[in-house]
């Protein structure tokens, strides 16, 4: 259900560079004043806890599908889901 919006942010963003030769964040800088800028600090910031929630949500969901299973304390099994995603990651495996 994300996949076609993030496609369309990524095409802008592309084309943006492309066109300008500078990357969203310099464009940003440079539109933007101290005032709007700030606004825009927050904003990012409350999307960064926002999704470090949901990853946190998404991980004791699968800890409590392991719970449920009886295969051991949902923490346990958040926390290897975590690693385990994290070193996927990490090794470009993911």
């Amino acid at each position: 259900m994300k996949l076609p919006l993030i496609a369309g942010v990524q095409e802008i963003c592309d084309r943006t560079a492309l066109a300008t030769g500078r990357g969203l964040g310099e464009l940003a800088t440079e539109k933007f004043k101290s005032r709007t800028r700030t606004v825009l600090i927050v904003l990012i910031a409350a999307l960064i806890i926002a999704n470090a929630l949901n990853i946190s949500a998404d991980l004791v969901a699968v800890g409590s599908g392991m719970n449920l299973l009886d295969a051991g304390p949902t923490r346990v099994w958040a926390l290897i889901a975590g690693v385990v995603i994290t070193a996927m990651v990490i090794m470009g495996c993911w």
